[in-house]
């Protein structure tokens, strides 16, 4: 503790001046990433995701897969647009004419 007490602090600029004074060499980053562990943010996960995100670890891809169908089927409910993949998502979003929208407020932050 009064090593930790002791030592003055380091403010490092950029997010990797940090890593690479722990982890060593600026040419490996791919090793230095291996040292952390790989964690499922939980907060972040909707609801109706979460059964996807806890089998995800085990099958990666079918979790994804079966992640974009529930999007999928979330965009043709809501929009009744019979479409499929990109076309759907670029009906539901374009910039010109979405089809789904959120009314955002735009403030300034002080």
């Amino acid at each position: 503790m009064e090593t930790i007490a002791n030592t003055p602090a380091v403010r490092p600029m950029r997010w990797f001046d940090y890593i690479y004074y722990v982890f060593g060499s600026k040419h490996d980053e791919e090793t230095a990433w291996k040292e952390f562990a790989p964690i499922m943010p939980w907060g972040l996960i909707d609801p109706r995701l979460v059964d996807l995100a806890k089998r995800f670890a085990a099958e990666p891809e079918q979790a994804i897969m079966l992640g974009f169908r529930r999007l999928e089927d979330t965009l043709r409910a809501r929009t009744g647009l019979p479409d499929h993949a990109v076309r759907l998502a670029s009906l539901c979003f374009h910039p010109d004419s979405p089809k789904l929208s959120w009314d955002v407020t735009r403030t300034s932050r002080n």
